[in-house]
């Protein structure tokens, strides 16, 4: 996760965020999710993929737009709470550095020269960091949901395990990678 990402979001937030009609997600999965008891973006990342296919009616296509608009956001299904805890922290870091949560003009600690103090900036990337592991294992867990997905549901002519594995795993990272807008 990037200390300047301003795509971070309050885990507190409605899960109604998910649904407006940008995101092209029908209101009524807000709905089935509610009645399920997943009120926030919080409840709803500490729950996995099997979890939301148990809800009536939620299918792939809903939990694809869900996984999306939440990997968007550095976040991802099945976070554990100390994921969700990191995750909270780099946002309200993030939004304090930048002001946009309106709580505070302060600035940060300085020393008598002006400069901004070390142990805050330590403190700040050791945050950083915690949250670049905490999306890159979410990212990492993406790729094997995808992989699988694909090795499970794709017809092809090879039978060695092994290598239908394999084709699996690339077919995975060349989708992940256009998806992102990386190169391969």
């Amino acid at each position: 996760m990037n200390p300047n990402n301003k795509n971070l979001i309050d885990v507190k937030t409605s899960i109604s965020v998910i649904f407006s009609q940008e995101n092209g997600i029908d209101i009524r999965f807000e709905k089935r999710l509610k009645k399920a008891g997943i009120e926030t973006i919080k409840n709803l990342c500490s729950h996995t993929e099997e979890e939301l296919r148990g809800i009536k009616q939620i299918a792939d296509y809903a939990i694809g737009k869900i996984t999306a608009f939440l990997t968007a956001h550095g976040l991802t299904l099945a976070m554990t709470e100390e994921q969700l805890s990191d995750y909270a922290e780099a946002f309200g870091a993030a939004s304090t550095a930048d002001g946009s949560d309106g709580t505070s003009d302060k600035k940060p600690a300085t020393d008598a020269n002006g400069t901004a103090d070390e142990q805050s900036e330590e403190f700040m990337q050791m945050l950083y960091s915690i949250a670049d592991a905490t999306a890159a294992k979410a990212q990492e867990h993406r790729r094997y949901e995808l992989a699988k997905e694909i090795f499970l549901s794709e017809k092809t002519s090879i039978h060695s395990v092994e290598q239908r594995a394999t084709y699996a795993i690339e077919k995975a990272d060349i989708f992940l990678a256009t998806y992102y807008g990386k190169k391969s």
